[in-house]
């Protein structure tokens, strides 16, 4: 997957857990030749962190945005009834 353009807004701070929660926008090319696709996901980082608060939250929707357009796993065969 390619991420072509991410946009990080609506961060809520939540004081009871020291998080913030946000809005990601994902433009992405899921695989070559597909076109762009959009994705919109919610994700929440700690309010202090080594990295730029929006740039973990933008990795963190990434990585789910990731999981999400994986291929599905080849379906299993159904079990044999015993007799």
């Amino acid at each position: 997957m390619r991420v072509l353009d991410t946009q990080v807004s609506e961060m809520v701070y939540d004081a009871d857990f020291g998080r913030v929660e946000a809005d990601v926008l994902l433009i992405v090319k899921p695989q070559p030749g597909q076109p762009a696709r959009r994705l919109s996901l919610r994700t929440s980082q700690p309010l202090r962190g080594a990295a730029p608060l929006n740039e973990r939250l933008a990795a963190d929707a990434i990585r789910l945005a990731e999981r999400m357009v994986a291929p599905a796993p080849a379906p299993r065969e159904p079990l044999a009834r015993a007799a």
